[in-house]
């Protein structure tokens, strides 16, 4: 990825294709997938902005923040979810 590239993650693959579609349309690219391990794979590339969907089976958002902390990663984060304003209180940053 480059400078301008966005990196989401969502366990649903419908919303991932049309986060992509999205973003593409603006003539960015975009990375996104439902695996943690593809996820941490593509953040290497160095992406400008990350999409996390908050509430996630296998890795919530607020272990894939703390991951990305210690990673001192440098992209702009945006958090996501379904489930309504009261998960978005629940998170610390």
């Amino acid at each position: 990825m480059t400078a301008g590239s966005v990196l989401a993650i969502d366990d649903d693959l419908d919303v991932c294709e049309v986060i992509s579609a999205t973003v593409e349309a603006k003539g960015l690219r975009c990375t996104a997938t439902t695996e943690p391990t593809e996820f941490f794979e593509a953040l290497s590339d160095g992406p400008s902005l990350v999409l996390i969907d908050l509430m996630m089976p296998q890795m919530d958002g607020v272990e894939l923040l703390r991951q990305l902390g210690k990673q001192k990663c440098k992209a702009g984060i945006v958090l996501i979810s379904g489930v309504g304003k009261r998960s978005f209180r629940l998170v610390r940053l």
